[in-house]
């Protein structure tokens, strides 16, 4: 399953009475087991959910100051300018 048939799941329900949304879920995935769908609805509320979207960011100019950002839970985002920025959630 690709990120893009979540993302699917999550924006074709819109408008539907949230006690069908798991089925209409079950049913767009395919799968014959209710329990299959709650864990691709979990992992999308997590991923996806608009109140999880604050980060903290740092930067780093050499390999030290990133392994230290990395050790306490940063994640690499990319380089720009030649200083790495990185991320976590709140």
């Amino acid at each position: 399953m690709n990120a893009s048939g979540v993302y699917q799941v999550r924006y074709s329900n819109d408008g539907i009475p949230q006690e069908k949304r798991p089925l209409l879920s079950q049913e767009f995935l395919g799968h014959k087991n209710i329990q299959n769908t709650d864990i691709y609805i979990n992992l999308e509320q997590a991923i996806f959910d608009e109140r999880n979207d604050g980060f903290h960011s740092a930067t780093a100019k050499t390999v030290e100051e990133a392994t230290q950002l990395m050790e306490i839970g940063f994640e690499y985002v990319c380089t720009f300018n030649y200083v790495m920025l990185f991320r976590k959630r709140k």
